[in-house]
């Protein structure tokens, strides 16, 4: 018995490649592990009850990140087509509101 889980899941091939690009990994487990790697972090940021931000290098142009099923009162709706397909990453991992205020 393995003391591992498995996940099975379809991915687009072309964002795969386009995060693999990215991240300068060769391998999709890879990409996987640190995708589950920050969503683990984010998770554990929001059960702390902070809210994960972007900003640009001199703190302006601020983004809150609003994922589904991570901040609450979002719903878990699976993405659209369009969503999907895409080449944008906030559409494809939640939304990106602007501007954030406390």
């Amino acid at each position: 018995m393995s003391d591992k889980g498995e996940m099975r899941f379809a991915v687009d091939p072309e964002f795969l490649e386009q995060l693999q690009s990215k991240l300068g990994m060769s391998k999709s487990t890879d990409v996987a592990r640190t995708a589950l790697t920050v969503l683990n972090w984010a998770a554990e940021e929001v059960r702390n009850g902070r809210v994960i931000v972007s900003t640009a290098s001199d703190g302006s142009d601020v983004h809150r990140l609003v994922v589904p099923g991570l901040v609450p009162g979002v719903p878990t709706a699976a993405p659209t087509q369009a969503q999907r397909s895409s080449n944008s990453v906030s559409s494809f991992a939640g939304k990106m509101t602007k501007p954030f205020s406390k």
